[in-house]
């Protein structure tokens, strides 16, 4: 996993090395100034995107006007998949020809610092740990929700059980 807040010639680098050797490489924007900046990468073979609302449309030419089309576009630019946070609506996870949309528990905001950071974190544990899509959406929301409800983005109560608990208290189906 790798922030935007590389040079552009370092994110090629970094997918064309992930390619090579088959590791799966993912790019979380950071904010919209580093988004912005490595929107002319060569994302062909590209894992996994995760922006924002804001950053999503930086990425993507000014003709990509809505957010279909700018998923489109990254896609058609060789991007696997993009996660995308779309706050209190949720997340949706985007491949070529499949839509995955997960609605957001409610939380009682006190900061949202560090809540794009922990929802990447959780989205990876869970895919690390063998889980779907699905529970891995369901687990990055999690971790989002915990962390809104701390001040700070640090979220030091979490253990590999207690995060798998909480899970299931925020999406009992």
């Amino acid at each position: 996993m790798v922030d935007a807040n590389q040079s552009v010639s370092t994110i090629n680098w970094l997918v064309q090395f992930t390619n090579q050797h088959a590791i799966r490489l993912i790019i979380e924007p950071g904010s919209v100034p580093p988004a912005k900046k490595i929107a002319v990468a060569n994302f062909n073979g590209l894992y996994l995107i995760t922006p924002n609302e804001d950053e999503l449309p930086v990425l993507c030419s000014e003709e990509a006007t809505t957010t279909e089309e700018q998923v489109k576009e990254l896609l058609g630019r060789g991007v696997q998949n993009i996660l995308l946070h779309k706050g209190k609506a949720g997340s949706a996870l985007y491949k070529k020809n499949k839509t995955l949309q997960l609605s957001a528990p409610e939380a009682n905001v006190l900061d949202c610092t560090g809540t794009g950071d922990g929802s990447v974190f959780g989205f990876i544990f869970s895919k690390f740990n063998g889980n779907d899509n699905l529970n891995s959406l369901r687990t990055a929301h999690t971790v989002s929700v915990e962390i809104l409800q701390l001040n700070g983005a640090i979220a030091t109560h979490f253990t590999r059980d207690k995060l798998l608990q909480l899970v299931s208290k925020y999406y009992s189906e």
